[in-house]
């Protein structure tokens, strides 16, 4: 099959003669924090997913194992195993690195514990990675993505079940509250650097992967244009706390030691 793509000519035509791969398997890791309202939402859309994924590895950093209880209920009842690590006040990206030493070197999309899928989110990834391999992809990010649910969300089309994706783009940014590792860059550029607390550890991550595409003779990242996921939550930055934004300001200057001091303006 041939995507239609919106990427340069020489992108798009490298991959109209490659073969289809046969699709892997896809684990998920969401660490936890504290919103368990959301960590629902995330767990009931991944298990009701139409094509589910291996696993769901969820990490749990809140101090009293709210996460747990959630996890532990839809591990129960739905279609997917979740595993549970407690990891009580670990950093975000430590968190992720967890997450990887459970599920392994195999494509992995690592997620928030808001997000709210449509019900082929993982059907259209897999998809995806056969037809553009690369080493990460991410979603659309919507305008509805910093909304908040109690405003006025409308989900009506979460029931929606769009086709195959047909648009791809190549992109700089890797969106950190939902993008899928493909197997090849966990072998070439391995977990996050843990030294960032808060922010900036997946702006460092999609630095490294755009310098191990070349070696790969892959894309960096791929943007699926037909794929959409909503923040549930959202608005972390308007809740921080003087301990949460001395941390942004050490992981800052710790971007811009290893990328320039015009690195990390946002």
């Amino acid at each position: 099959m041939t995507p239609a793509t919106t990427i340069d000519e020489s992108f798009s035509n490298r991959f109209r003669v490659q073969p289809i791969p046969q699709i892997r398997p896809l684990s998920v890791i969401i660490p936890y924090h504290r919103n368990q309202t959301g960590l629902a939402v995330t767990l009931a859309t991944l298990q009701a997913q139409i094509v589910p994924p291996k696993a769901i590895v969820v990490i749990d950093t809140s101090r009293n194992k709210s996460g747990l209880e959630i996890a532990r209920r839809y591990a129960t009842h739905g279609q997917v195993p979740v595993v549970v690590e407690v990891a009580p006040r670990v950093d975000i990206y430590e968190a992720w690195n967890k997450g990887l030493s459970i599920v392994g070197e195999e494509d992995t999309l690592i997620i928030n514990d808001d997000l709210l899928m449509p019900l082929n989110f993982v059907d259209v990834l897999s998809f995806s990675r056969s037809v553009v391999p690369a080493l990460a992809y991410a979603p659309v990010t919507p305008p509805r993505e910093h909304s908040r649910p109690d405003v006025d969300v409308n989900f009506a089309w979460w029931n929606e079940v769009p086709g195959r994706p047909e648009d791809f783009s190549l992109v700089d940014w890797l969106p950190g509250f939902c993008f899928m590792l493909s197997k090849e860059a966990l072998s070439l550029v391995g977990g996050f650097d843990d030294g960032f607390k808060v922010w900036f550890g997946d702006d460092d991550y999609q630095e490294r992967l755009k310098r191990m595409a070349k070696r790969a003779n892959l894309p960096a990242i791929v943007r699926i244009n037909t794929l959409y996921a909503y923040h549930y939550g959202g608005r972390s930055y308007q809740y921080q706390t003087k301990t949460v934004k001395a941390k942004i300001d050490k992981d800052r200057a710790y971007f811009r030691s290893k990328y320039g001091d015009k690195a990390a303006d946002h």
